[in-house]
């Protein structure tokens, strides 16, 4: 994996992160290292990740994270989460980027997870 991280992409690093957490990967201490790498790809990123091809899928990857029974899960997946939000100064500029990403269900659970306190 770090190998990976080294020697590719952002882009393609995410890509196959995001193949692997959704192929019926049930462990939930994956689940909780991809969240934990994400975070590190927003923070190295910035607002650079809402250029990702993927976007929409690893939005919706980590709003299904953040409803995980794991506890390590839910933390890593909404500590990503809150991360994208801060990237925004401006509300509108979130919700425009929300609606072109995501559908109503999803965006109703990624609010969900802006007003829920850390665990």
């Amino acid at each position: 994996m770090c190998s990976i991280a080294k020697y590719c992409s952002e882009g393609k690093v995410i890509s196959a992160l995001l193949q692997y957490s959704n192929a019926n990967n049930k462990a939930s201490q994956s689940k909780a290292k991809i969240a934990l790498a994400f975070n590190v790809i927003i923070e190295k990123l910035g607002k650079g990740v809402l250029r990702l091809k993927d976007l929409s899928t690893f939005l919706s990857t980590l709003v299904a994270f953040s409803a995980n029974s794991s506890p390590d899960v839910r933390r890593e997946s909404r500590k990503a989460l809150k991360a994208v939000a801060d990237l925004f100064e401006n509300k509108g500029e979130l919700d425009n980027i929300l609606r072109r990403n995501m559908n109503e269900m999803n965006i109703k659970k990624f609010r969900s997870v802006m007003e829920t306190p850390e665990e």
